[in-house]
């Protein structure tokens, strides 16, 4: 997909609102597997569709410049984006909102905001009993969900002095003399 999207835009015959709206997709298929693709597009497009007046697009252009920098340790960046995206999404759908709520307590868990996550993802709630859509349940539960499941870089290793200062490690199999 990201490919045919490419060859969509070298092309060159969109129009720039066009444009960014389609670099803001590209940027979203490439969140996990090109993350310097999902960087520049979603720079490059963010302003463009902030000033089209697509409060959808800028929603998620916000959300995924927010997933973007939280995958790269921009935490306080990553937060930014995201209150951005749920503020720019209360003006559009209770689903969409839901949703942006749903990526803000992803962020929150690996920003430092743990304890934000059960109020954000309770109001997500409330929006999609609200919306009345059930299809809008899915991301607005399963992204809080599997928050705490995100993988965090293991700790640094102990320098090799501390390792040899502490001798070989203990095998109770092994026998001494």
């Amino acid at each position: 997909a990201i490919s045919w999207v490419t060859r969509v835009l070298d092309a060159g015959v969109l129009n720039p609102a066009d444009e960014a709206r389609i670099r803001l997709q590209r940027a979203c298929l490439a969140l996990n597997v090109a993350p310097e693709l999902t960087r520049s597009d979603a720079t490059a497009a963010l302003p463009v569709v902030a000033a089209s007046g697509d409060l959808i697009a800028l929603v998620t252009a916000h959300g995924t410049v927010a997933l973007d920098a939280n995958a790269r340790g921009e935490l306080d960046r990553a937060l930014h984006h995201a209150h951005l995206a749920v503020a720019v999404a209360r003006q559009t759908t209770l689903e969409r909102t839901a949703d942006a709520l749903g990526m803000l307590a992803v962020v929150q868990t690996a920003g430092g905001d743990a304890a934000g996550v059960p109020a954000t993802a309770h109001e997500a709630g409330e929006a999609v009993d609200r919306s009345g859509a059930p299809a809008a349940r899915l991301p607005a539960a399963t992204n809080p969900s599997l928050a705490p499941a995100r993988p965090r870089p293991p700790p640094p290793p102990p320098p090799a002095r501390d390792l040899a200062a502490r001798g070989p490690p203990h095998d109770p199999r092994r026998r001494h003399r």
